[in-house]
C-alpha cells in the first residue's frame, strides 16, 4: 500500500521504481556486509550469475507490480499479488519437492479465502 501511494505521488512511475530498487539494494547490501562481512564477498564469487539473475527477476516482478499500481486501483493489484503466495506454495511442493505441511496448506487456503472474500459483491 505504501508503494502504491508513493508511486502515485510522483509524476513518473519508473523514476519511483528505479529509486526504490536502488535504495533497497544499497541498504540490503550494507546490512549484509555489516552483519556477515566475509560471507558476502565469497558468495559473490561463487554465485554471481544466480545473484544477478535473482536481482533482475526481483526488479522486474516488483517493478511491474508498482507500475501497475500507478495506473489501476490498488485493491485489484493487491488481490492479484496475494495469489503469488499460493503459486509459490504450489511451485515449492510440485517442482521443488518441498513437503506440503499443514502450515503451508493452511496459509494457502487462508490467502485463497481472502482473495475470494475481497472479490465478493458488496
Amino acid at each position: 500500500m505504501v508503494d502504491g501511494l508513493g508511486v502515485r505521488q510522483g509524476e513518473v512511475a519508473l523514476s519511483y521504481i528505479g529509486w526504490l530498487l536502488l535504495m533497497n539494494g544499497l541498504f540490503f547490501d550494507l546490512f549484509v556486509s555489516l552483519r556477515c562481512p566475509g560471507e558476502m564477498l565469497g558468495l559473490w564469487r561463487e554465485e554471481t550469475a544466480r545473484i544477478v539473475g535473482g536481482g533482475i527477476a526481483k526488479a522486474i516482478a516488483y517493478g511491474t507490480v508498482i507500475f501497475v499500481m500507478y495506473y489501476t486501483p490498488m485493491a485489484v493489484v493487491a488481490t492479484l499479488r496475494e495469489t503469488s503466495v499460493i503459486m509459490a506454495a504450489l511451485i515449492g511442493v510440485y517442482f521443488l519437492r518441498e513437503p506440503a505441511g499443514q502450515l503451508r496448506i493452511a496459509a494457502a487456503l487462508l490467502v485463497a479465502g481472502g482473495v475470494i472474500a475481497m472479490n465478493l459483491p458488496s
